[in-house]
């Protein structure tokens, strides 16, 4: 993702960028439908990875680098699975870790509209 997302920003405009690398993002998770994940659970899980890749989009965007999404992401996948890991019935000790996501994409999705109004004025430093 992070290396479409430096093609794209050379051919698109930044909101264009952010919203097409999202859209991507978001759509690689669909393929859970085709290994019997529900398609409700799949539509939700396209929305929130949608969303996460905006987080995500905001930490390349603002350190100019891949691995700080590969570390947040990384926090993702461990919190949401750490979280279900009891089932209902035994919750996890982790089970709030997943209450930090929501003010994440909260902000994420503010940050996200700052970067991409600033983005207008300035370019972007290009580091790979």
């Amino acid at each position: 993702r992070g290396a479409g997302l430096v093609g794209l920003r050379g051919s698109l405009p930044e909101v264009g960028a952010w919203f097409v690398s999202c859209l991507v993002f978001g759509g690689l998770h669909a393929v859970n439908a085709l290994f019997g994940q529900g398609l409700g659970a799949t539509g939700y899980q396209i929305v929130m990875a949608f969303l996460a890749g905006s987080v995500f989009y905001l930490t390349r965007r603002i350190t100019g680098s891949l691995v700080w999404c590969m570390l947040l992401h990384a926090f993702w996948d461990f919190s949401t699975l750490a979280a279900a890991s009891g089932g209902p019935a035994a919750p996890s000790s982790w089970g709030l870790l997943p209450l930090l996501q929501w003010p994440a994409l909260a902000l994420a999705l503010l940050g996200v509209a700052l970067v991409l109004r600033r983005g207008a004025l300035r370019p972007a430093p290009r580091v790979a």
